[in-house]
């Protein structure tokens, strides 16, 4: 299982939100769309990914926190659920492509 990625060349990687789908405190990069998509320590963690202490420190939270590491966990899933459900996507898609009729 490979647990690090070079976030570098992604735009918004699909990964932090399958992770947080299922529930997983999510730790993701304040690059890319890190901030766009998690508030930090709220529904995820995020990290400098060129800074091994950031990461380490984030992994070592976690660990150290079970209680909250599950609840940033299950507000991370909760949000996914509210802004990326099928349900959600399609009605804003379509919202989107109505207001040009």
């Amino acid at each position: 299982t490979r647990y690090w990625r070079d976030w570098s060349s992604d735009v918004c990687s699909s990964d932090p939100m399958e992770a947080m789908s299922l529930g997983v405190p999510t730790i993701f990069s304040r690059e890319c769309s890190g901030e766009e998509l998690i508030t930090d320590k709220v529904d995820g963690l995020l990290i400098d990914p060129s800074s091994q202490v950031s990461i380490a420190q984030a992994i070592e939270y976690l660990l150290q926190n079970e209680v909250r590491a599950n609840q940033i966990g299950q507000k991370g899933k909760e949000k996914i659920e509210l802004y990326f459900s099928k349900e959600t996507m399609t009605t804003n898609t379509l919202a989107f492509y109505k207001q040009f009729q």
